[in-house]
C-alpha cells in the first residue's frame, strides 16, 4: 500500500470518526430540543396563569416575579439547544476545511493534529477536540504559516512555537470526502479558484475556506483602538469587516463585547439586506446595522428629514453640467469640511453667549428672576454641561422655586435645533463674522443665499441636516449609543469630515473598523488625505492602518479592463482567475439594446450564470430602463423600498450598486453621450467592478473615450 493510498484511507477513517460523533450528538440535541420547547411554553403558559391582569394586584407579585425568572430560564436554555442544533447540522454536511500538522518546540516527539472547520467540535467527556474553530488562536496558523517555516499562536498565558510539518485542504460535501490536497504555503490557489469561480448568490457568503494570511491579520486584531483598512475593488474588505466582528464575538467574553456591543453603519439598505446571512451562516446572531439616513432620522425625526444621500448624489449627477450643480457639489464639500465643523463651534458658542434670549421669571406678578441672573448661571459652566442640560437645570430650579408648573417658564429653556441653524444664515454677516481666519469658497455669497431660501422654504439638503444632527448632539449631548463598543463603517471614503466628527461623538466609547476604497470615491477629489482625516477626528490611542491591493471578484480580463479606467497605476494585484474579455458592443438605438440584453442574458444563463446585474447611470434611468425590459425579459429593480435581491437580472443604478457583486454585469449605454465628466468615469469604474464572471457594455452613437 502506497502512503498516497495510506492517507486517504487514515483521512476516511477521522472524517467517519467525526461524522459519527456529530451524528450521536445530533439524536441528543433533537431530543433534548423537544424537552426544552415543552418546557417553554410549560413556563409561558405558568407565567400567563400566574400573572394578575390588574395593575392593582400586588399580592402576586412575587409569583408573577418567579414565573418570569423560570420562564427566561426555559427561554434562554430553548434557545441555546436551538442554536447548538443549528451548528451540528450545519457541521454534519462539512465538519471542517483544513489541517496542519503542529510539532510544539521542546516536544518534537508530539505531533498535534490541528482539523479546521466553522465551529468547534468537542467531546465532553473526554475533552478531545475534533475540530478546532477557525477562530481559535491555534487556527491562526494555518491561515498565516508555512511548512517548514516557524510557527506560533496567543495561548491565554503565553505564546507556543513550534513548526508546521504538514498543511491540507479538503473538500467535503454533504458528509462526502470528494478530495483533499497538501499546500506548502497560505490556501492554496486551487481551493480560491473553486471558491472564487463559483457563481455569486443573492446573499453574501462567509469565506472561512478561503481567508488570506493578509486578511487573517486584520481579522483577529484586537489592539486597535481604529484600524483602517484601504482595499481595492473586490480585495474582500465586507466580508473581512464581517468576519472580523465574528471573531471578536468568539473572543467576546474577554473583550467583554455582545452582539448588542457591536454597530455596522452600512452605505444603504440594499447593502444590508446584502450582508445579513454571513453572521448567522458563522454561528452568530445578527449585529445593529444603520445607514446614516437612519441615524438623521433617529435624532431629527421624520419631520426634519428632507433630502437623502442617494437623492443628492442623483441630482449631483445629473445636474453636473449645470451652475446649479456645481454650486450643489460646493454646498456638499464645504458643509462637508473640518472648516464648517470649526464654524459651526463657534456658532455654538456665539449663540450660547449672544443669541438665547433670557427674560425676567414672575409669578403671581411678583419678580422671581432675573434675566441678568438667569444668563449669568447659564454661562457659569465650570463642570461643561451642554446648553440643553444647563436650560433643563435653570427650569428645575425655576419650577421649584415657584413651585409651578411649565406654563409659567417662558419659552427660552426650550432649543430648537432647526430654527438654532436657520439664524445662521439669516443673521446678516454672522457666519462671515464667525468664520473669521478660515478660507471660504469663492461663491459664498451664493451658497449662504441659497442655503437660507432652502430653509425658510422648509427644504432641508443633505448636508444641512448633518449640520443640524451635529448641532443637535453638541446642544442636547445624546447618550443613546453609549452601548457600542465596536463600529464598523464601509464604504468609508463615502462620508464626510463632519460625517466622522458625529460618530466621534455617537460612539465615543467605542473602537472602530473603517474600511474603504479611495478609488470609489464618486464626487469628490480621490486622495487617501480622507484617512489622514477620519484618524484625527475619531482619535484614538492606537491607530493602524493596512492596505489590501488584491482584487478577488472579477476575473482576470476584467480586473485588467477595469484598472483602465483608473487614471494611474496603484499598484492593485489580480487573482489570475482567466475567462472572456468584456464585451462592447455598438447598438444602433436603445431598442436594439433592449432587444440585445435579451439575447445577452439568455446566453449567461445558457452558460450557468445566476445573476445578472443591469447597471444604469443614474437612478431616473434606472427606472425607465426597468419599465421597457420588464416587458420582454424576467426582471427585478433594486432600489431602497424594494431593496431584498433574489437573484436573476436585476437593474440597478450605478452608486447604488457599490458594495455588491454579480456573476455578470451589462452596463446600459456608455456612450460618449451619457458617460463624458470625471465624475462620469467614476461611476464607470464601480460598475465595471462588480461582476465576477462576465461583463457586457453596450452603448449607442459614440462609444464614451474612457473606453
Amino acid at each position: 500500500m502506497s502512503e498516497t493510498n495510506e492517507d486517504k484511507i487514515l483521512e476516511q477513517e477521522y472524517l467517519d470518526k467525526t461524522i459519527e460523533y456529530i451524528g450521536q450528538n445530533l439524536i441528543k440535541l433533537r431530543n433534548k430540543s423537544d424537552k426544552r420547547l415543552t418546557e417553554f411554553r410549560n413556563a409561558g403558559k405558568e407565567m400567563w396563569e400566574n400573572s394578575s391582569h390588574s395593575s392593582n394586584d400586588f399580592d402576586k407579585i412575587a409569583e408573577m416575579t418567579s414565573s418570569l425568572m423560570e420562564f427566561r430560564t426555559a427561554d434562554r436554555n430553548y434557545h441555546n439547544n436551538k442554536n447548538e442544533l443549528n451548528k451540528y447540522e450545519t457541521a454534519i454536511k462539512s465538519p471542517y476545511f483544513g489541517r496542519f500538522d503542529f510539532v510544539e518546540d521542546d516536544f518534537e516527539e508530539d505531533k498535534d493534529q490541528i482539523y479546521i472547520g466553522r465551529f468547534s467540535i468537542m467531546d465532553d467527556k473526554t475533552d478531545d477536540i475534533y475540530v478546532h474553530d477557525w477562530r481559535a488562536p491555534v487556527s491562526s496558523m494555518f491561515y498565516r504559516c508555512e511548512v517548514g517555516g516557524e510557527a506560533s499562536y496567543d495561548a491565554p498565558n503565553c505564546i507556543i512555537k513550534g513548526k508546521i510539518e504538514l498543511k491540507r485542504q479538503y473538500k467535503i460535501e454533504n458528509s462526502k470526502l470528494n478530495y483533499y490536497f497538501d499546500s506548502s504555503t497560505g490556501i492554496n490557489d486551487e481551493i480560491l479558484q473553486e471558491a472564487l469561480g463559483n457563481n455569486s448568490s443573492s446573499k453574501m457568503q462567509n469565506i472561512v475556506e478561503t481567508i488570506q494570511k493578509e486578511q487573517d491579520i486584520i481579522i483577529r486584531d484586537i489592539d486597535s483602538d481604529l484600524l483602517i483598512v484601504q482595499g481595492s475593488a473586490g480585495s474582500g474588505k465586507t466580508s473581512i469587516a464581517l468576519h472580523r466582528i465574528a471573531f471578536l464575538l468568539y473572543v467576546g467574553l474577554g473583550l467583554k463585547l455582545r452582539s448588542n456591543n457591536i454597530i455596522i453603519i452600512s452605505p444603504n439598505s440594499i447593502f444590508s439586506d446584502y450582508i445579513s446571512d454571513v453572521l448567522p451562516e458563522l454561528g452568530e446572531e445578527n449585529v445593529k446595522e444603520v445607514t446614516y439616513e437612519e441615524i438623521t432620522k433617529k435624532y431629527l425625526g421624520n419631520k426634519f428629514h428632507g433630502e437623502s444621500r442617494s437623492s443628492a448624489l442623483e441630482y449631483l449627477i445629473e445636474k453636473q453640467y449645470s451652475g446649479i450643480g456645481r454650486n450643489k457639489l460646493d454646498n456638499i464639500k464645504f458643509k462637508g469640511s473640518l472648516d464648517f465643523v470649526e464654524i459651526l463651534d463657534g456658532f455654538i458658542e456665539y449663540y450660547e453667549n449672544y443669541m438665547i434670549q433670557f427674560q425676567d421669571v414672575y409669578y403671581n406678578g411678583i419678580l422671581v428672576e432675573t434675566k441678568e441672573n438667569i444668563k449669568k448661571e447659564f454661562l457659569n459652566n465650570k463642570i461643561k454641561m451642554s446648553i440643553s442640560a444647563r436650560l433643563t437645570r435653570i427650569e428645575r430650579r425655576l419650577l421649584l422655586k415657584t413651585k409651578s408648573n411649565l406654563n409659567y417658564i417662558p419659552g427660552f429653556t426650550h432649543v430648537n435645533c432647526f430654527e438654532i441653524y436657520k439664524q445662521l444664515f439669516n443673521k446678516q454677516g454672522l457666519l462671515k463674522q464667525i468664520s473669521e481666519g478660515i478660507e471660504l469658497p469663492g461663491n459664498i455669497d451664493e451658497l449662504l443665499a441659497t442655503t437660507a431660501k432652502n430653509l425658510n422654504s422648509g427644504f432641508r439638503s443633505f448636508e444641512d441636516d448633518t449640520a443640524v444632527l451635529y448641532i443637535k448632539l453638541i446642544v442636547e449631548e445624546s447618550k443613546n449609543y453609549d452601548e457600542i463598543r465596536q463600529v464598523v463603517i464601509d464604504e468609508a471614503q463615502d462620508y464626510y469630515p463632519i460625517q466622522y466628527k458625529i460618530f466621534s461623538i455617537l460612539f465615543k466609547n467605542a473602537k472602530f473598523t473603517v474600511l474603504g476604497d479611495y478609488n470609489q470615491i464618486i464626487e469628490r477629489d480621490k486622495t487617501d488625505k480622507i484617512y489622514n482625516d477620519i484618524n484625527n477626528i475619531l482619535n484614538k490611542k492606537k491607530s493602524v492602518k493596512l492596505d489590501l491591493k488584491k482584487s478577488y471578484r472579477s476575473s482576470f480580463e476584467i480586473n485588467s479592463f477595469s484598472m483602465k479606467l483608473l487614471s494611474a497605476n496603484i499598484g492593485i494585484e489580480f487573482f489570475e482567475r482567466h475567462e472572456e474579455e468584456p464585451l462592447i458592443s455598438h447598438m444602433d438605438n436603445l431598442d436594439e439594446m433592449d432587444r440585445e440584453i435579451k439575447k445577452i442574458t439568455n446566453n449567461y444563463y445558457m452558460q450557468g450564470l445566476k445573476s445578472i446585474g443591469i447597471i444604469c447611470k443614474t437612478e431616473k434611468q434606472k427606472i425607465k430602463v426597468y419599465k421597457k425590459l420588464k416587458n420582454i425579459i424576467k426582471v427585478n429593480m433594486l432600489s431602497e423600498d424594494k431593496r431584498e435581491i433574489k437573484g436573476g437580472t436585476v437593474v440597478v443604478s450605478s452608486y447604488m450598486a457599490k458594495g455588491l457583486e454579480f456573476d455578470a454585469v451589462i452596463i446600459y449605454d456608455a456612450s460618449k453621450n451619457n458617460y463624458n465628466t470625471e465624475l462620469d468615469k467614476k461611476l464607470l469604474y464601480i460598475e465595471c467592478t462588480r461582476p465576477l464572471h462576465r461583463l457586457a457594455i453596450l452603448y449607442t452613437g459614440e462609444k464614451t473615450t474612457f473606453l
